[in-house]
């Protein structure tokens, strides 16, 4: 049976199988191409990706509004950042795998979740990290940061120095990234078939316990720590954790907390290319087939008392992280939040009706790939960055 990496063993397709994953996969195309008119197939209304506005209904344990489902991890506030902008030299050759994964203690950090929007904030670090570089009048291009998937704990983010980095993360619901982690890489990928019986043994793989915590702490994971305590131990960890679901209201609480301008983390999704992935997979672009909540993948969640047991710490901390957006937005000033809101709603939307025509990912819309993708900051992160730069010219121009 063949593996990749933490992925469960994909299972041979008949030649009959494969086409009817084929039929499966034309119809689902069809299907996002005959959307209604003005709905479209990469955004939806609220500006970011229609992937992370799907499954409403996927039943998740208790109600995320009731103080006792936090079950002891405690939101907070995050703080106003009251140091310099940690802008130090990036490392030689900062773009490659092996230097985003190597430790550091000083710089601008984001832990990468995997399908949490992150390559599309990826990008965002990028920006910041750039426009910060040149705000600073540096004599380098870029700040010094961190953006790609790892553990926190093996980029020793528990040894840095907190005056001169800030760690942030941004993390969706728990159920819904298993749904989306699996389509992406064993529907998608692997071509394996989207059946409940499939879907349940991927989600028994050991990956999947409580993902966030192994991911996010600083310290070395053990499976049998007390998630709550580990939990709140990250929520204290971290600068700022954001959250999928409110991803445009996430990203201006930061430009609040470190002093940014709105321009400074304006977006064009990553994934917004036709459906299709970074083209790094066996240097293939694979359309990644949407995401769908079957009745027995509903059960699932709801009856299966091992996978909320196994899964109920990243709950409580997506719980808690959720919590703390609020808090932190009306510390700082609801009515203030909403107008800069507003405004970078109105930004997105110029940069989206300017840009979306011109920008050219590592995979275009037909499933073809380019070597390099001239106009990204990094892989499938912060395409379209020259045309960025002029509408954010053309927006300072218009606000002077």
């Amino acid at each position: 049976m063949k593996k990749r990496s933490f992925q469960a063993p994909c299972k041979t397709l008949t030649p009959w199988k494969l086409m009817a994953f084929t039929l499966l996969q034309i119809a689902v195309i069809a299907n996002f191409l005959l959307v209604p008119l003005g709905r479209s197939i990469c955004q939806t209304k609220s500006g970011f990706p229609d992937q992370f506005q799907e499954f409403e209904q996927i039943p998740v344990k208790g109600s995320e509004t009731a103080d006792e489902d936090l079950q002891g991890v405690i939101p907070r506030a995050f703080p106003i950042w009251s140091e310099p902008f940690p802008c130090f030299q990036p490392d030689k050759n900062w773009w490659k795998t092996k230097v985003v994964r190597s430790p550091a203690s000083l710089g601008f950090f984001f832990v990468k979740e995997m399908k949490t929007g992150s390559s599309t904030v990826t990008g965002v670090t990028l920006r910041i990290a750039k426009e910060m570089a040149k705000r600073l009048k540096k004599n380098f291009r870029i700040c010094k940061s961190r953006f790609d998937h790892s553990l926190a704990y093996n980029l020793k983010y528990g040894e840095r120095d907190r005056k001169k980095s800030f760690l942030w993360t941004v993390i969706r619901e728990p159920n819904k990234r298993a749904i989306s982690q699996f389509f992406h890489f064993q529907v998608s990928r692997e071509k394996l078939e989207p059946t409940d019986e499939n879907f349940i043994e991927y989600m028994e793989h050991p990956v999947f316990t409580n993902y966030y915590l192994r991911s996010l702490s600083t310290k070395l994971f053990k499976p049998n720590a007390d998630p709550i305590k580990l939990a709140n131990k990250i929520m204290l960890d971290y600068d700022f954790i954001g959250i999928t679901e409110r991803m445009d209201e996430s990203l201006v609480v930061l430009t609040m907390l470190m002093d940014l301008e709105l321009t400074d983390v304006l977006y064009l999704s990553a994934k917004g290319n036709g459906g299709f992935d970074d083209g790094k997979f066996e240097k293939t672009c694979v359309y990644i087939v949407p995401s769908y909540v079957s009745p027995g993948m509903k059960t699932y969640f709801s009856n299966n008392e091992e996978w909320n047991s196994r899964t109920k710490g990243d709950k409580y901390l997506y719980r808690a992280a959720k919590r703390s957006l609020e808090i932190t937005i009306d510390q700082l000033g609801r009515d203030k939040f909403n107008q800069k809101l507003s405004d970078f709603k109105k930004f997105r939307q110029i940069a989206e009706d300017t840009c979306k025509a011109e920008v050219v990912y590592p995979c275009d819309a037909g499933g073809n790939r380019l070597e390099n993708a001239p106009d990204c900051l990094w892989n499938d992160s912060g395409c379209g960055s020259s045309c960025l730069e002029r509408v954010v010219a053309n927006l300072t121009r218009s606000l002077l």
